[in-house]
């Protein structure tokens, strides 16, 4: 049996495998199961020549580097959303990340900032800045703790834009 299904630009890890992969998997195995047990099920061989092996997503793959492209970037971070979330360093801390926006390099006001510099902290989550665009954070995980509302984080952490003092490498 086989199913396909399309990948969105805001897709998620888990909006992917939960919401279309896992229902579609339990379709296709109640879809399947009378031709097995008649024993008429078709046997399809599979082409080697485009077999794909996913390997384990570990930390070392998880890590954020803020000189790469924003879109490669966005789908580092969609790709480890809801686990195992991707991660960076904050006053030498792990901070990890979960859902974030892409945005273009420059905002209304002009501020680019350098690689992984905190450009704007608000009320929804705090703004850096990425090899060719920024990224408003909005939902991360501080080191030791659950996760919570970026907004929330750049409060109780004091997260204020001081030019070079705030980066998260």
């Amino acid at each position: 049996m086989r199913k396909k299904t399309p990948v969105g630009r805001a897709d998620t890890l888990g909006t992917f495998y939960f919401d279309r992969v896992f229902p579609m998997g339990v379709e296709a195995m109640l879809e399947t199961v009378d031709p097995v047990k008649a024993g008429k099920a078709p046997r399809i061989e599979q082409d080697d020549s485009k077999a794909t092996y996913e390997g384990r997503c570990g930390p070392d793959n998880a890590k954020i580097h803020w000189g790469k492209p924003r879109e490669q970037i966005d789908r580092v971070i969609r790709g480890c959303n809801p686990a195992s979330g991707v991660w960076a360093t904050l006053d030498c801390k792990q901070l990890k990340i979960f859902d974030a926006k892409p945005l273009p390099a420059k905002d209304p006001k002009g501020i680019v900032g350098k690689l992984g510099e905190i450009v704007a902290a608000e009320a929804d989550g705090f703004t850096l800045a990425c090899a060719d665009g920024r990224f408003k954070i909005t939902c991360v995980q501080p080191a030791d703790s659950t996760k919570i509302n970026a907004g929330e984080f750049a409060a109780i952490s004091k997260l204020a834009i001081r030019r070079g003092s705030h980066d998260v490498r």
